[in-house]
């Protein structure tokens, strides 16, 4: 039997993740994305990840480049890796605009992000949302975290 002080106490907490999860529902520009948004935030190739966003990691640093299906950042010759956004972040391939963690930036840009990167078999312990394209090399994969 749960006793009154406890059943309080659960619905003062829940009351206040609802009254939070509310204020966090923005326009993309603050916030968590609204549910419309996560339904078509780009391309099926435009690879996301469920989970917390971790930015304190690492640094990637480079300008972003789309390349057939495949958005990459790259830090120099040869340098190139594949991010791997959060789920509220979106890309459109018409414009080249990418919107991560309320921040916009283009193609040609240069983009700063905190997280983690491995090789290709870090990707089998993702929750990916969405795969990256099969023609995207994924021999250098980042999980982006805070961007800059």
């Amino acid at each position: 039997m749960v006793r009154p002080s406890r059943k309080l106490a659960v619905a003062a907490v829940m009351g206040m993740a609802i009254s939070f999860g509310a204020a966090a529902c923005g326009n993309g520009d603050r916030g968590a994305a609204p549910d419309w948004f996560l339904r078509y935030n780009g391309p099926d190739w435009f690879p996301r990840y469920s989970g917390e966003v971790n930015g304190d990691d690492a640094l990637l640093d480079g300008t972003l480049e789309v390349q057939g299906r495949c958005l990459y950042v790259t830090a120099g010759p040869g340098q190139r890796t594949l991010p791997i956004f959060p789920r509220d972040s979106s890309f459109s391939p018409g414009t080249g605009r990418l919107v991560v963690l309320g921040k916009t930036f283009h193609v040609g840009q240069q983009f700063r992000s905190g997280g983690s990167g491995d090789g290709p078999e870090y990707m089998n312990l993702m929750n990916l949302i969405t795969q990256p394209d099969p023609s995207c090399s994924t021999t250098h994969v980042w999980i982006v975290g805070a961007v800059d």
